[in-house]
């Protein structure tokens, strides 16, 4: 066994030193309590100090496999953020990218040097991505992998995937094609749900026709009209800054407008998160609805959705348009036509990329674009994600996966590399009984 370091990002995002707790003080200390009573020399957690205090709170027992900044670096790291803004972005983004020389890629490399002189890990994995990091791990013969929450969201069951290549649009799944993905073993979505939790796929009858009589004033089906529902996002979001051909959602939305046609009565969600973080995300959400205001055929939908209530939702739709949202993935599972504009987990090479290939697919016959999206998702299922509860409750799906990465080798070897989890390890964190 190797040692494995989980590495929460110490960096204060957004100008906030919180940004990955809930992912180093929830879902990665639950993690290793699990896994350090099998293993208790073989992980460690390394966050700043705030998380680390949210750990304390939490999660006692795990505060001895957590190591975190020393006060020194905490000042560094809280004097090299600027005000997040355009500046505060273009770092950010320098940081994801490899930090290009940057004073604050050099204190990355000082403070994983430092993590490996107390701890000698051999695998990185961390969440989302970041590129000074992995380059820290290339040259040092360590296995940078990544992790992040799969696209999907309650009522659905709660996952995780890891890779060795990347996330979202960077992830191994994104760089083949659905030809490669065809293979006579793949279970329906909802047989492989089932098996953890109730699938919320399994009687479609409770929620389609809900939200027939549409909640949106004005957005009601007008006879044959089209609906499509369009979910924006964050804009300073890392899967939009290094993954969408749209540099704001008001730029996104000016674009489904020209291209959907205009019978179609158009729904734009905007992103909950996007008030409560204010500042360039609001203004930027204020100025879409300024976009969506000025046309007839466009409605803005700002009513909650309860989770009870949100496959009756997706299903009131002929159609989702989105960059690369988990709203898209969630639509294609209850049966609704998507594409994703931007690249995505779900979004392999050759699959449609366009309103226009939407439009052409929709007009042709949309039986054969659900069942290559169907064919996308049951897929993914089987190579891709990890349900949480399976992959907490002890180390050995966990190294599984890692024992397959670190066998390929090669991150770019993407076909190989899925082909071996289908082979050695299909639905494994599926199979936990209720």
């Amino acid at each position: 066994m190797t040692g494995t370091l989980f590495f929460a990002d110490p960096f204060p995002i957004r100008n906030d030193v919180r940004h990955f707790e809930a992912v180093a003080a929830q879902r990665w200390a639950a993690m290793v309590e699990s896994f350090a009573e099998v293993s208790p020399g073989d992980y460690r957690l390394f966050c700043n100090q705030a998380t680390y205090h949210q750990i304390l709170a939490q999660r006692p027992v795990v505060t001895p496999f957590v190591l975190t900044t020393t006060p020194s670096e905490e000042d560094r790291l809280r004097a090299s953020a600027p005000p997040w803004n355009e500046a505060g972005i273009a770092l950010w983004l320098d940081i994801l990218a490899g930090g290009g020389g940057r004073p604050e890629a050099q204190l990355y490399g000082e403070i994983l040097a430092r993590l490996r002189s107390l701890y000698d890990f051999t695998t990185l994995v961390m969440w989302g991505g970041n590129g000074t990091v992995s380059a820290f791990c290339r040259e040092n013969a360590i296995l940078p992998v990544y992790m992040e929450l799969a696209p999907f969201r309650p009522p659905f069951p709660s996952a995780y995937y890891l890779d060795p290549r990347g996330v979202n649009g960077a992830h191994s799944a994104a760089a083949v094609g659905v030809a490669q993905m065809q293979d006579g073993d793949l279970l329906p979505v909802e047989i492989v749900i089932d098996a953890v939790n109730p699938s919320p796929l399994r009687e479609p009858s409770l929620y389609d026709g809900k939200w027939d009589a549409f909640v949106v004033p004005g957005a009601s089906r007008r006879g044959t009209d089209r609906r499509v529902l369009v979910p924006l996002q964050i804009r300073d979001d890392a899967n939009i800054l290094l993954n969408s051909p749209f540099k704001s959602m008001a730029e996104f939305v000016r674009h489904c407008l020209a291209e959907l046609p205009s019978e179609d009565t158009v729904v734009f969600k905007p992103h909950p998160g996007a008030f409560h973080r204010g500042g360039i995300v609001l203004s930027d959400h204020v100025a879409a609805r300024r976009e969506v205001d000025a046309r007839p055929n466009a409605f803005w939908d700002d009513a909650k959705v309860p989770p009870s209530d949100y496959l009756a939702y997706l299903r009131s739709f002929d159609a989702v348009v989105t960059i690369n949202s988990s709203v898209g993935f969630e639509a294609s599972l209850v049966g609704v036509p998507s594409v994703a504009l931007g690249n995505a987990l779900y979004r392999p090479k050759d699959a449609i990329s366009s309103i226009a290939e939407l439009e052409a697919a929709l007009a042709n016959d949309p039986r054969e674009l659900m069942a290559r999206q169907g064919t996308i998702a049951a897929y993914l299922f089987k190579t891709v994600f990890l349900n949480a509860l399976g992959l907490q409750r002890e180390p050995g799906p966990f190294e599984a996966r890692l024992d397959v990465i670190r066998r390929i080798g090669d991150p770019d070897d993407c076909v190989n590399y899925l082909d071996t989890v289908a082979r050695d390890i299909p639905y494994q964190t599926w199979r936990v009984p209720r």
